[in-house]
């Protein structure tokens, strides 16, 4: 794990327990509207990616029987994204569509690319489809040009940080997904069946990391003229805090789930992590993302925004790291298919009582943030991607007459999501609020 300078350090308790606060103190409603020149380029640049979506689901007609069914994982997600990106789109919910429809064409477009890989594959074997992988390893050259932007901006206010924030930690899962398909690229398989394996990754995260790239250049430009308090904070040493937590609960999740499973199954922890990878985007990306945080400093070279990268990355590094804690210590919201050598149960009820509590503290936070004049797009998109898709999902009884699991804990990790965003917004500006003691 990373060292770092003391002061982050002894500020990580104040951070993070603020921003895990379970009390709901204030109102039980968010105000989340945006005004027209904020909201018309978030719903037209949302209508975009469904459409780039659609054009990668129809694309191929049916996966191949021997496509890693991780694929198939990929393309249904898409679908679901899609779909409840459509219909925040229809209920006025901007900000979390377009959070969705990203997603879905980030999604879909990684599921094409695997189809075309086992179109050459089908053609001319493995070193057709090495071939065809590798003709688009300059995936992170693109992600370069789309991220360039942030890396001169340099906030005027809390608003425009939070969309800054925002955007880097778009960017970074971006150049992670570019760095880890590079790297399985390079990885020779032990047979052909894993070299497949290996491949599909790649070409998936290959074909993800440009979409990601380019909206994070959106979500710069969507906050880049809003108005707002002034920063009073310091982003850097926040971030180093946020990542120091995240490489603590990191690694609190190798040792208790990677670990304790590779002993419990006889096998190594190198194969619980790769086939563990497919399956668990947040594991893969949290790996990654960590790592590229210790290049920043080479990356950038004092850039104007460096800091903000740092914060926007630790971030969004530590919300993964802690969801994965909770899905699989706590919640375990998913049932094993067989198709990975971790069990997880189902607890929805569990689920069902922590997202009202996590609704009520959200929203609370997003009435005192807009009442000090912020615009807090991203903190608005987490709360409408994780409480509008909760509402449409999560009351429909299936079998067994429970919410859906799986679809409460990922709106769940939403809506923690923003409230961490939002306690970094409030000691960001010097804004009281839920965290600072003013208002219960």
């Amino acid at each position: 794990m990373q060292r770092v300078v003391a002061r982050p350090r002894r500020v990580v308790a104040s951070l993070v327990t603020l921003a895990l606060l379970v009390t709901a103190c204030g109102g039980s409603s968010s105000p989340t509207d945006l005004d027209a020149d904020t909201r018309d380029p978030i719903e037209m640049a949302t209508e975009r990616w469904l459409e780039r979506y659609r054009e990668d689901a129809a694309s191929f007609v049916a996966l191949s029987p021997d496509t890693p069914p991780f694929v198939e994982e990929l393309a249904r997600l898409a679908h679901e994204a899609a779909a409840d990106a459509g219909g925040m789109l229809e209920d006025g919910a901007t900000a979390g569509a377009h959070s969705e429809a990203v997603r879905a064409a980030a999604l879909m477009s990684g599921v094409a690319a695997v189809n075309e890989g086992f179109e050459a594959l089908s053609a001319g074997g493995t070193d057709a489809f090495e071939a065809e992988v590798s003709a688009h390893d300059t995936a992170g050259e693109e992600v370069g040009a789309f991220v360039e932007p942030l890396r001169t901006f340099e906030p005027a206010n809390v608003s425009q940080a939070d969309s800054l924030m925002s955007a880097y930690g778009t960017a970074l899962d971006a150049v992670s997904f570019s760095l880890v398909g590079v790297e399985l690229l390079e990885r020779p398989g032990r047979d052909e069946r894993e070299t497949i394996w290996l491949l599909s990754l790649s070409a998936a995260y290959f074909a993800a990391a440009p979409v990601l790239g380019e909206a994070a250049a959106e979500q710069l430009s969507f906050g880049d003229g809003l108005d707002g308090p002034p920063i009073t904070g310091d982003p850097r040493a926040m971030g180093l805090a946020f990542q120091s937590a995240a490489n603590a609960a990191l690694d609190r999740f190798e040792n208790d789930v990677i670990l304790a499973t590779a002993e419990d199954q006889g096998i190594t922890d190198g194969e619980v992590k790769d086939r563990l990878s497919g399956f668990e985007l947040d594991y893969s990306l949290s790996v990654a993302g960590l790592h590229l945080m210790d290049l920043l400093d080479e990356v950038f070279r004092d850039a104007p925004s460096e800091s903000w990268a740092v914060l926007g990355g630790a971030l969004t590094a530590y919300e993964r790291t802690q969801a994965l804690n909770a899905r699989y210590a706590r919640y375990r919201p998913l049932s094993d298919d067989g198709s990975l050598p971790i069990v997880r149960w189902e607890d929805p009820p569990a689920v069902e009582a922590a997202v009202p509590r996590a609704d009520a503290r959200l929203a609370a936070m997003l009435d005192d943030l807009r009442m000090a004049e912020v615009t807090p797009v991203g903190v608005i998109a987490d709360y409408e991607a994780g409480i509008v898709e909760w509402r449409t999902h999560g009351d429909v009884d299936d079998d067994t007459g429970s919410p859906d699991p799986t679809v409460g804990f990922e709106q769940l990790a939403y809506l923690w999501a923003g409230a961490i965003e939002a306690a970094v917004l409030f000691s960001l500006g010097g804004i009281e609020g839920p965290v600072t003691g003013d208002g219960s």
